[in-house]
């Protein structure tokens, strides 16, 4: 039998910031993950529609996924984009840095973008590579009402 967690859905605006940096705060100090993504019901769903099931990339709306680590164990952070290859490349060329001691575990157009980042990488950083990453690596409008949903283990 697996262990289920409890999921808390958090509305915040892309403008208030602090209000992710708090939830992501919480959820490395009590352990857990989160997604955090555009609010679903405020994207045009024509944006959505992708050209083909067969398409080589992930999802049109990002979804940013962080896993905080127990201890000293790093966070892992993951992104599904549907933006293309080399996601790390384009968001160093828009002048997005990666935490220091961060490394990449996969870039891959259908997969994803997954790092570890270190467990001393500051809630602040955290949320900030959370917003700004998903904003870079999509290319529809995303607004300013965000959701976390918080599951706690």
């Amino acid at each position: 039998m697996s262990a289920r967690s409890e999921v808390d859905r958090i509305e915040f605006l892309r403008h208030r910031p602090e209000d992710l940096v708090a939830i992501v705060a919480k959820v490395i100090g009590q352990g857990g993950w989160l997604n955090v993504q555009a609010d679903p019901e405020e994207i045009d769903p024509r944006a959505l529609r992708k050209p083909s099931i067969f398409s080589a990339s992930g999802r049109v709306a990002p979804l940013a996924t962080l896993v905080a680590g127990r201890g000293t164990a790093p966070h892992q952070l993951g992104f599904e984009h549907g933006s293309g290859r080399q996601a790390v490349r384009r968001l160093h060329e828009a002048g997005i840095p990666l935490p220091a001691g961060t490394k990449v575990l996969a870039d891959h157009p259908r997969r994803g973008l997954v790092l570890t980042v270190p467990s001393t990488t500051p809630a602040e950083d955290l949320a900030e590579l959370m917003l700004q990453a998903s904003s870079q690596l999509t290319a529809i409008p995303l607004g300013d009402k965000w959701v976390a949903d918080v599951h706690r283990r």
